[in-house]
Formats: structure tokens, sequence, C-alpha cells
């Protein structure tokens, strides 16, 4: 490794670097882990916690659930669950902001590892660091697993710097931390297996028993830990194989596709790079090869694993690129631009982080960056519905990713059927997913029992696309994110009288069949249920807002209407402004209620997400012509003529509307153009009254009767052209 230069012979600005690197990726750190909370064991995690606090003792047995209570479970992962429930305790946001400092530490002890590799090199350490941070972004969700990103960077920071006669000490400091480690998370594991590396090297380079010793003494603090031989047998499962049911697709278990994970991808083959160019001159040391070597394989069998690798070989990679930097570019740059070049790392290391931390946070991700719950993820509004009932001792059947926040909001009134503790729900999970007729349906009811059930709103099994079909079951409640349902006789029947919705289904995006009960005078009862699902949850009221503004179009209600759409719009302007166009159904309701500005507005609205086509164009042109506002209407007639220039009829409007701003010379080519393309049809009147209005009456009168000719019956249109005509002879027989 490189001898760091004395401090006295560097200039002050440079001496200052590695604390300013230090602090800036430190910071970065925090930040870039700033995320809502998104994943759905978090909740069973802390009501395990919750419960070793309160109980005094750890559980040896599943107690949360309707379906497996009493099955043998030792929660190997207790300490972190503890740590967690206290963390939470502490104040609104606690947990986000802790999760955060957490990910900040480690990225300060990757930093000191970096150091003690090379004290050269602040922006190289930084840069690597940042990369490695942001590759392994998506993994710093509020779980467990955090502490092992922590706890390994300790580990090989005291396994890497126990060479150096002053911190010779340091590898006995893993006693305690795997103590501790083998109690917050099955990771611990990992950290044994590279001990145990590092102890055979260093005992056979240094031919002494006391590495030796100090693995041995580890692996008798695993065994006394209260999960003892256990925890190590039931967590090999974290690494030799994934422990997810074959029924949830969960990227998590799967490799990492090579059109994804493009900061892994570009880390990886970078350090391959950089390996390969400095390996002769130093080789590697075992330690290395081997995080190298363990961490990649884990990577490229689980994405769960890239963050092993992304934030724990950096510091190996940074001191290679210094290497590389001082034998291949320095030498070969000018002197002077050498010397100042560490001034770039700064604005550099900046951008980095600036285009770094905008791609880890774009729309596309979907995970969020900031403060709070992601209320996406669980069913906020279905868990305060069902605490505001009455109900008691009732068998609840939910979706898997509801069953932890279940557990946390409702226990011990409602137990949940399962949640995502694999090693206890596996064998339910798989016969849910395995149903595919009524009778494999009728089986798990006939042994489990549910009287209500807590679906997502996309099914997640065959179990629940049965349920959603079974007539016995009634909606009671629904949401964008839930739905509630109620096995009839199985619920008091005055509950179910009061809940239930009769007239409509959540799950159908054509809202037509309201129609139906409509005519048959049911429209109030309609939306009296509409209100209520509103009411239930005003946070996630888009589509019974959306339900509402159709149900008042049909009752013949347009200003109800338009408010219940602008409602929805407000509710999820997403949606509502694309995938159902409300913004192009409220510029109707409001042209209708003669509402000028508002319906332009609406249209202007529609216009600018999803530019309409066709005859939806000329629509909007005629709608806005009738409300005289003549420059939106001719902007529409233009971009309709411009995809059907040779539309006779667009043509005959275009030029009604410029005549009637007395705009004489573009009215009569528009109806020039429309009369050559339909000969019996508008443009003729047109053209006939545009030259009258300029005075030529002479040419006006034979093109009156020309129209007045082609017309196969009588109608107002002939009328009004004889009435004109007339008009026109008398003036034209008094004029000298």
């Amino acid at each position: 490794m490189n001898k760091s230069t004395s401090p006295a012979s560097k200039p002050a600005t440079i001496t200052r670097m590695p604390y300013l690197a230090l602090g800036l990726t430190t910071l970065f750190a925090f930040l870039l882990a700033l995320r809502k909370i998104d994943n759905f064991d978090i909740w069973w995690h802390m009501e395990v916690g919750k419960y070793i606090i309160q109980h005094h003792h750890i559980p040896l047995q599943e107690l949360f659930s309707s379906t497996m209570a009493g099955t043998a479970w030792f929660p190997h992962e207790w300490l972190s669950e503890v740590t967690l429930y206290i963390v939470h305790s502490l104040g609104t946001n606690s947990l986000e902001i802790f999760s955060a400092a957490i990910i900040a530490a480690t990225s300060f002890v990757i930093w000191q590892r970096s150091h003690s590799l090379d004290q050269n090199s602040s922006w190289p350490i930084a840069a690597l660091v940042v990369w490695g941070l942001l590759a392994a972004r998506f993994r710093f969700m509020v779980r467990p697993h955090i502490f092992f990103f922590l706890f390994f960077n300790i580990l090989l920071l005291c396994l890497e710097t126990s060479k150096s006669d002053q911190v010779k000490r340091l590898p006995w400091l893993s006693i305690p931390l795997m103590f501790i480690w083998a109690n917050m998370h099955g990771s611990f594991l990992l950290g044994l297996f590279f001990l145990t590396i590092w102890a055979i090297s260093a005992a056979i380079q240094g031919r002494k028993l006391w590495p030796i010793l100090i693995l041995v003494v580890n692996i008798l603090v695993i065994l006394i830990t209260p999960g003892g031989l256990d925890t190590i047998i039931s967590m090999k499962n974290l690494f030799v194989g994934a422990t997810l049911s074959k029924s949830i697709v969960n990227e998590e278990f799967t490799a990492p596709t090579l059109g994804g994970y493009h900061l892994f991808w570009s880390l990886l083959l970078y350090t391959i790079f950089v390996i390969g160019m400095t390996i002769r001159r130093h080789p590697p040391r075992l330690l290395e090869i081997a995080l190298f070597i363990i961490t990649i394989l884990l990577a490229l069998k689980s994405v769960r694993f890239i963050a092993a690798f992304a934030l724990t070989y950096p510091p190996y990679a940074a001191w290679r690129t210094s290497i590389l930097w001082q034998d291949l570019v320095s030498k070969k740059l000018p002197r002077i631009f050498a010397s100042r070049a560490h001034l770039l790392g700064l604005p550099l290391l900046i951008l980095f982080m600036v285009i770094g931390f905008a791609s880890a946070y774009n729309n596309s991700k979907t995970y969020h960056w900031g403060l709070g719950i992601d209320k996406k993820t669980v069913p906020i509004g279905a868990v305060n519905f069902l605490k505001s009932t009455s109900l008691q001792d009732i068998r609840l059947y939910n979706s898997l990713e509801f069953g932890g926040y279940i557990t946390w909001q409702l226990y011990p009134r409602f137990r949940a059927a399962l949640d995502g503790r694999a090693e206890i729900f596996n064998p339910l999970e798989q016969k849910l997913a395995a149903v595919d007729s009524i009778e494999s349906y009728q089986k798990i009811m006939q042994k489990y029992k549910f009287q209500l059930a807590v679906i997502k709103f996309s099914s997640q099994n065959g179990f629940e696309e049965v349920l959603k079909t079974d007539p016995m079951w009634r909606l009671i409640y629904w949401d964008d994110q839930a739905l509630i349902y109620a096995r009839r006789y199985q619920v008091p029947e005055h509950f179910l009288t009061k809940w239930q919705y009769k007239y409509f289904s959540p799950f159908s995006l054509d809202y037509s069949y309201l129609k139906e009960p409509v005519k048959a005078g049911k429209g109030q009862e309609v939306l009296q249920e509409l209100q209520r699902a509103i009411q239930q949850n005003p946070a996630e009221a888009f589509k019974p807002w959306v339900y509402v503004g159709y149900v008042e179009q049909l009752m013949k209600h347009p200003q109800d209407a338009a408010n219940a759409y602008e409602k929805a719009i407000a509710a999820n302007p997403a949606l509502g402004g694309g995938h159902y166009n409300l913004f192009s159904t409220l510029g109707r309701l409001y042209a209708q209620l003669g509402q000028r500005q508002k319906a332009i507005a609406a249209f202007n609205q529609h216009y600018s997400r999803h530019p309409p086509k066709g005859e939806t164009l000329h629509r909007y042109a005629l709608i806005l012509y009738r409300l005289k506002d003549y420059d939106e209407s001719e902007k529409y007639f233009k971009l309709y003529l411009k995809e059907k220039p040779n539309n006779a009829l667009a043509l005959a409007n275009l030029g009604f509307l410029f005549f009637d701003t007395k705009k004489y010379h573009e009215a009569e080519k528009m109806f020039r153009q429309s009369a050559q393309l339909n000969k019996n049809g508008s443009g003729l009147y047109g053209l006939a009254l545009t030259i009258q209005a300029t005075g030529d009456c002479a040419k006006a009168i034979p093109i009156w009767s020309r129209f007045i000719g082609s017309q196969s019956k009588p109608s107002h249109w002939t009328k009004e052209a004889a009435r004109y005509k007339k008009k026109c002879e008398g003036i034209n027989v008094s004029t000298p």
C-alpha cells in the first residue's frame, strides 16, 4: 500500500481534501438514503420488537396470525426488531432518519477502509464510494438488512488494518461485533466466512495462534446467542437458496438482468479493468480475492446481494485507481496539470452526486425520496375502516403484502392470515397460488373459515381470483389499494346491510353498466354508495369521484358532474388527466353550461397532456365556435385540417368562423375549397353568403341558384338561401 506523505510537505488545501471529500460523501449517503417507508415487512418486524419489550422474552412460536399460530418459530433478527421498534417510538419519521444515518455511518466506515489502503487519493475514494452507494441505492429500505451494510464494513476495517502494530488489537473487536450482528441479521454468516479466511491466512503468514483463537471465540459467542446453532442452520438459506415462495414474483430474488442495474454492471466492469491493469505490480491479498469473488457470485445470483459487492469492494477499486493514475496517467500529463489535477475533484464529485441523485429518484422508480410512509404500499384506508367497526373474533384473510401492516395496526383484535415471513407462510402461499377451481378454493375455506378478506386491488393468487367471484362474498370497502369483502352469514346481517355495495364494481374501467340502475330510478342510491366510498377514504377517492361524475351526467346534472370530475382530477391528476380523459369530458360539460373560460381551459389541458386527433379536434373547434371563442376555435380547426385537409365540412366550418370575424378573403378561400370537394354542401352556401357580404350580388345570385337547385328537398338552409337571393336581387334591380 502507498505510504502517506507528511502533512507538512503539502499545501493546506491538499491536506484538507480528505476531510472535505469524507464530509461530502457522508452527507450524500445520508440524503440518498432518505426514503419513504415502502416495504411491507417492517411492520411485522416492529410488532415482534414491541412484543419482546412488553413481555420481556423472545417468542418461540408464531403468535400473530390466525392460520399458523403455534408453529415453532424463532425471530432470529430479534435485536433489530427491538431496535427498530424503539427508534419508531422516538417520534415521527424517526425510522427513516435512523435508516439514513445507518447508511451514512456505513459510508464513513467505507471511507476509513479506503483511506487506510491509500491516504493520497481523496477524490478517487469519494467517487468510488458514491458509485457504490448509487449502485446499492435500491436496497436502502428500512429493514434489518441495513445493519448488514454497516457491520460487514466494520468487520472488514478491523481485518484489513490488523497488520499494523498500532491496530493489531482491532480483530478482537470482531467478538462483540459478531455477537450483536448474529442477533441483528442472518448475514453474520458472511462475516463469519471472511473472518475464517482472515484467521487462516493470518495464522499461516504470522505463524501465530491468536487469529485462530479469535475465530474460535467468535464461533462460541455466536453459539451462545439466544438463537444458538439454530440461527446458523436457519440462516443458510440467506445465501444458499431463495426463501421466497414461487407464488410471489419478487425481483429481489432473481439474477440481475443485463438490461438493468447499469450502475452495478458499470462498477463491476470498471473494477475488473483496474484489477487487470494493476494486478502484476500489486497482487491481491487473499482477503481481497475472497471479497471480490464471493460478493460477485452472490450479486450475480440474486439482486438482493448487489449491495454486498457495491458497498464493500470500492475501497480496493479506489486504491487500484490511484495506482493506475500514478503509473499511467500522471506521468504522461504535463507537470503543472498533473500537480493540480486534484483541484478538479471537487466540482466533478459534486456533479456526479447531483446526476446520480437525480437518476436514483426519477419518475420511473417505484421508491420515493423523503420522509413518511409511501401510502400506495399499505392499506391505510382499509385498516382504518376495520378499526371503526365493532367486529370481534373475526377470521381474516389478507393479501401477503398487507399482513405486516394489519398485524402492526390491528393485532390482537384482528389476526392476519399471512405476512412476509416465508419460513412460516410458504406452505400456505403455495396452496393459495395453486387454487384453480371451486373445489380447491372450497378446501381452503373449509379449513380456515375466513369471514373477512382484505385483498390487494390486483389479485395475488388463484384463491383471491375465485373469492372475488364467489357470490357469498360481498364488497364492503374499496379504495385504490385495497378491497374488503365480508362473507354472508359469517358476519352480522345488519353490518352487511349497512356496508355492502350493490350497484357497481371497482374493477371495470368501463362504468357504463351503471346506466341500468340509473334508468331504473336507483340513481340516488348509487350516489349514496359512492359518497360512502369517498367518506371511508377521502385520500384515495379518485375512482368514486369519476363514478359520481358519470352518474350525475346520466341524471342530467352537468354542474354536479363537472364538480365531481374536478375532484377526481385533484385526487389523481395523472389518471384523471391521462387514462380517463377527464379534461375532454369537462370541456364539453362546461361548454354545455356556457362556462366559456372553463371549457377552454379544460380543452387546452387535455390537448397539452394528450394531443387529441381526428374528430375530437373538429368537435373541440365546433364547441369553441359556438362559445364564440374564435381564436381557440380557429386553432383546433387548423389542427384538424392538417390531418384531413380535404374535409369539406371542416373547411366550410372554418369559413363560417372567418365570415363571423369579417375575414372575408380567408372565408371565401375556405368556402371555395369546400365547394370543390362537395358541390352540394355548405361550402357553396358560405361562398354565396361571403360574396354577397362583400357587395357583389351579381356574382352571388347564380351561386345561390346553384345551391338551391342542388338540394334534394327543402330545408332551413334552402329557405335561408332563397331569402338571401331575393334580397340580393332586390338590391341588384334598384341599382342603376
